[in-house]
């Protein structure tokens, strides 16, 4: 016979974070065994002292680390420095989970110090922290996010100091294009996700801190210069390398496929910048502020919207929605409104342009998922079948 003894395991180090109920459902339960049907099983329970003595060592252990604890971003060699919450709401949400565990804590020590407390009252008092704990010792971080916070911070000062110029400001010199500030305001707003969470490990803070350095670089560079030809000559290098990118990439309606009117935006969008960039043209622009002008309709003051920024290929598959919104299409175009056979209620035919015009722009969004692409084939399908129905016999 092979039989582990529990009360072996029992007297193993305990992890400290290891809940007190889980040990006891481990002393309760029967000695696990490799035996034949005549093997004795094994029980023995610990004695009820040195549950509460475990109990008071892992009550010393989880005070200290609230004693050590304290809302911020850094996290020191020694105890647990706390830091997940939105800096506007670091103080509040730390001071609420320090609070209820504390309480639970408490309460647990009063137990401890009466000499009649029963293992069913620690039991109880145990199942209430499991809870209050695990809320706040979840929250407690990996790893050091200081650095990336003052990365943030740091950003957002670069941010800040420059002003956009949207077209109808004045000077365009020594300002942004909205598209730029837009993409520095989305790295910081990610980069701020990676600080606030406090299961991100090292690794990604520093993949973090990387963006974020490359992303104020790129908005530095993108401030536009005073100088008509130096701004010109690089926004025609831009252009002419985004021309070449829109030549090689694969346009359709298939996964990772590059939507067509996307696609042409885009490309419609570059073609009349080149113009007013390309030293050959015979309508260049007279002025910083001309070039930047034209320059916006590459992008959009605030993403996702803008030629530029919904330049990305498709996530999903829609070659089947795409031929439902043809047919749907085609069924419109030929049916006229009125009263007579073959003709539909101009109501009716309103409802149905919607319903083809949802799915035209579920069809045109490249971030529209697998699921919602589905969804789009099916409200287009039922729209065409109540269209078909109200057509006059």
């Amino acid at each position: 016979m092979m039989a582990i003894n529990l009360c072996k395991i029992l007297n193993m180090k305990y992890p400290t974070k290891l809940s007190f109920l889980f040990q006891l459902c481990i002393v309760l339960g029967i000695s696990i065994t490799s035996c034949t049907k005549e093997d004795p099983v094994i029980l023995k329970v610990k004695p009820t002292a040195d549950f509460i003595n475990q109990y008071k060592d892992y009550y010393t252990t989880q005070r200290q680390i609230l004693d050590t604890c304290y809302a911020g971003y850094k996290r020191g060699n020694t105890g647990y420095k706390k830091g997940y919450y939105n800096q506007s709401q670091i103080a509040l949400n730390f001071q609420k989970y320090y609070a209820a565990y504390l309480a639970d804590l408490k309460t647990d020590s009063t137990l401890l110090a009466n000499p009649d407390v029963t293992l069913g009252e620690l039991i109880v008092i145990n199942k209430k922290m499991a809870t209050s704990g695990f809320n706040f010792i979840t929250r407690v971080n990996l790893c050091d996010h200081s650095e990336l916070y003052d990365s943030i911070v740091a950003g957002n000062k670069v941010y800040s100091s420059i002003v956009q110029f949207s077209g109808y400001n004045g000077s365009a010199a020594g300002k942004v294009l909205g598209y730029d500030k837009g993409q520095l305001l989305l790295v910081l707003t990610n980069a701020g996700y990676v600080r606030d969470s406090a299961t991100y490990t090292t690794p990604l803070m520093n993949r973090s801190l990387t963006t974020i350095k490359a992303a104020i670089s790129s908005f530095y560079n993108a401030i536009i210069p005073s100088d008509l030809e130096t701004y010109k000559a690089k926004c025609f290098s831009y252009i002419k390398d985004q021309l070449v990118l829109c030549y090689n990439v694969k346009v359709g309606y298939g996964f990772n496929e590059y939507v067509p009117y996307v696609y042409n935006n885009y490309l419609t969008a570059l073609r009349a910048d080149s113009i007013l960039a390309d030293p050959a043209s015979s309508k260049q622009a007279t002025s910083v502020e001309i070039m930047a002008r034209g320059m916006i309709t590459l992008g959009s003051n605030v993403p996702p919207s803008g030629p530029r920024v919904n330049f990305t290929p498709s996530i999903s598959y829609r070659i089947t929605l795409n031929d439902s919104i043809i047919a749907a299409q085609t069924l419109y175009n030929n049916t006229t409104p009125g009263t007579a056979k073959g003709q539909v209620a101009p109501s009716v035919k309103t409802t149905f342009k919607t319903a083809i015009d949802a799915a035209t722009t579920s069809r045109d969004t490249p971030t529209t998922t697998d699921a919602n692409i589905s969804v789009a084939v099916v409200n287009l399908e039922k729209a065409k079948l109540i269209f078909i129905s109200a057509i006059v016999k």
